[in-house]
């Protein structure tokens, strides 16, 4: 019976070790406390824009900062690269802005999304994050 117990004693401290290491690789995605999806869609052209979804459905923007490192994304990010498409393009959701922070505070871009979904970021390295974007239906 106590071997039963050290072994789950053990497994759990080996888990919660490696959760711990797992999260110093997480990047922060720092919400700001005003919209500033407004201000970013009259800057647009000063980042490389993306739009996660598409047509009616499009539930995020990213702001990605030129020549300021790499952002990957999954593959349901199309690129904005006219002022019409920015204009045509709405998340009709309430909507939350957001840094996104790699390594050492270093400003990648911002993120304008639906305020339910959840989104993190990953430190790939000193300049690479990686976008995770989860979708919460409501």
């Amino acid at each position: 019976m106590k071997k039963k117990a050290l072994v789950i004693r053990t497994a759990m401290v080996l888990i919660l070790a490696l959760s711990m290491a797992g999260c110093q690789n997480m990047a922060n995605l720092k919400r700001v406390p005003s919209n500033m999806e407004p201000e970013l869609r009259n800057n647009w052209s000063d980042y490389t824009v993306y739009k996660r979804g598409g047509g009616k459905s499009t539930t995020a923007l990213l702001f990605q900062i030129k020549n300021g490192g790499k952002i990957l994304l999954p593959n349901n990010w199309q690129p904005i690269k006219t002022a019409a498409q920015i204009a045509d393009t709405k998340i009709w959701s309430t909507t939350s802005s957001a840094e996104i922070l790699g390594q050492n505070k270093k400003l990648f871009g911002y993120l304008v999304y639906r305020s339910p979904d959840n989104v993190s970021i990953q430190i790939i390295d000193a300049d690479t994050v990686q976008l995770f974007y989860f979708y919460v239906r409501t």
